[in-house]
């Protein structure tokens, strides 16, 4: 046995023995939806944060075996062959269209993965063109802003020379 399931075995063991005895029985739970049901899963997740949640792993695409190099049954379903080589011709011609399918569907996905890629990388440009456009717009305005500000200033203190001048003459 694998030590990870040793060590899984004696978890096991050791919950059995702190838990009573006594069979509970189990509580049958009619969900209105879909919704509802994953809901009182999630629930039931929380209620015990230190456990695992377990999160099986995608099955994987088993590719069909490559093709024969050299195919003893030549006669296929042709006048000759026997009526048991029709049988091991049908399964050959059935084991090829599988490759072929498989290899049509690889195809495809790659070249659906591949107009994704473009697209977002198109978008992420487009997204970057906006931001800096709009970055650029935003530090006009501040620039702006600033100059007004200054300007402003200038006056007011311009304004507060002209009255210090005017008291100082009336004076």
């Amino acid at each position: 046995m694998s030590l990870n399931l040793e060590k899984k075995l004696a978890k096991e063991r050791a919950e059995l023995l702190k838990k009573p005895h006594h069979k509970k029985e189990k509580e049958v739970i009619n969900f209105k939806s879909a919704t509802e049901e994953q809901a009182w899963r999630l629930q039931k997740l929380m209620e015990m944060p230190e456990k695992e949640a377990v999160i099986p792993e995608p099955k994987k695409e088993r590719a069909p075996r490559a093709p024969r190099d050299f195919n003893p049954n030549v006669m296929g379903s042709t006048a000759g062959a026997g009526s048991g080589e029709f049988h091991v011709y049908r399964h050959d011609r059935a084991r090829e269209y599988e490759r072929l399918r498989h290899l049509d569907k690889t195809e495809a996905k790659a070249k659906a993965d591949k107009e994704f890629e473009e697209k977002r990388r198109k978008q992420q440009a487009e997204d970057e063109a906006k931001t800096a456009k709009k970055r650029e717009k935003r530090k006009r305005l501040a620039m702006r802003k600033a100059e007004l500000n200054e300007a402003k200033r200038a006056k007011a203190e311009a304004q507060k020379l002209t009255k210090e001048e005017e008291q100082a003459k009336t004076t």
